[in-house]
């Protein structure tokens, strides 16, 4: 079976996809995967002699309805089996559309809508079914086998032994999942000492936190790929990060992550694969959260990013207790 895939976005949904993606071709031998995202996202895959990357430049060339049918016209089309629209959105429902006209048989994914609005209007407060595996449900709807163990996993087979100390990713999307930098300062000033601890955010991220470099032992991460940037995070015993891509981008390389939520919520399903919850870290006494599920809309004036009462000492005494030291 020959099965096109869809997803061209955020870093951490695709990269959640990785997971799925690696499942289904190592518990189905006769499955090929032919995956579309953008090239800047594909090195979150790793190789694997029956999985090929396909490049959307949805900027440029595929851009608009009439770079969706160019794109379209450059595919082979007719050696497919299935079309797997992990992403629904209006791209992705014109190009199955293109493809239903054609006999190929689509699946598209349940985003669970209703329960996640639920969520956040406080009718429901439970865990919604996990994005992996909403995204291995439309794989199982093809007939092909994904059993997820749900355990952290090196997908990279990179070997590399994890001794190199702590990662923080303290940036976000959205300033309601940020947790203040002055704090998480007082985070890298607590751990540095007997720690070596490395930095991860864009170029402009951390352009703000250029002078915590001049603490011992603290350097931040400046590589100018995600390939690069994965091999780094492979080094860490532990990565400290927001709901962000970090996390993803950890579980991704067997990298366990204390993850720090704020106005978003874990219940919604995006917690990084294999993750524990018990490195969560959230404010369970704020009945208003989540107010959102992407971290776009901030909470009360006195409390905007749900964190307040998270201090820095929370996390540096989990972070030891994490570690054991």
């Amino acid at each position: 079976m020959h099965i096109l895939v869809f997803r061209l976005s955020s870093l951490g949904d695709v990269a959640m996809c990785v997971p799925v993606v690696i499942t289904a071709l190592e518990q189905n031998q006769e499955l090929k995967i032919d995956f579309i995202t953008p090239k800047f996202l594909h090195p979150f895959f790793p190789n694997h002699e029956r999985l090929s990357m396909i490049d959307f430049d949805k900027k440029n060339q595929h851009h608009g309805v009439l770079g969706i049918y160019k794109f379209y016209k450059g595919l082979n089309i007719h050696q497919y089996d299935g079309f797997a629209d992990l992403h629904n959105v209006l791209r992705s429902n014109v190009f199955k559309f293109l493809l239903k006209t054609k006999g190929i048989k689509t699946a598209t994914i349940n985003k669970g809508r209703k329960e996640k609005k639920n969520l956040i209007n406080h009718k429901i407060s439970q865990p919604l079914t996990p994005t992996t595996e909403r995204y291995a449900n439309v794989f199982r709807s093809f007939g092909i086998k994904v059993q997820l163990d749900h355990q952290l996993t090196d997908f990279h087979h990179l070997g590399i032994p994890k001794s190199k100390g702590i990662g923080i990713a303290p940036f976000a999307a959205h300033s309601g999942k940020m947790y203040d930098l002055e704090s998480m300062k007082e985070v890298v000033i607590g751990l540095h000492k007997d720690n070596i601890i490395k930095i991860f955010g864009s170029p402009e991220d951390l352009d703000q936190v250029q002078n915590w470099e001049d603490l011992e032992n603290v350097s931040l991460v400046k590589e100018s790929s995600f390939k690069a940037e994965l091999k780094v995070i492979a080094e860490l015993e532990l990565m400290i990060s927001m709901d962000s891509a970090n996390m993803h981008l950890a579980s991704l390389v067997g990298v366990p992550v204390l993850s720090i939520w704020g106005v978003t919520h874990p219940y919604a399903g995006f917690l990084g694969y294999g993750q524990k919850e018990e490195y969560i870290l959230q404010d369970n006494t704020l009945s208003w959260r989540p107010t959102s599920i992407y971290g776009n809309k901030l909470g009360p004036d006195d409390n905007p990013n749900g964190m307040r009462n998270i201090t820095p000492h929370q996390i540096i005494t989990k972070v030891e207790t994490i570690l054991g030291l």
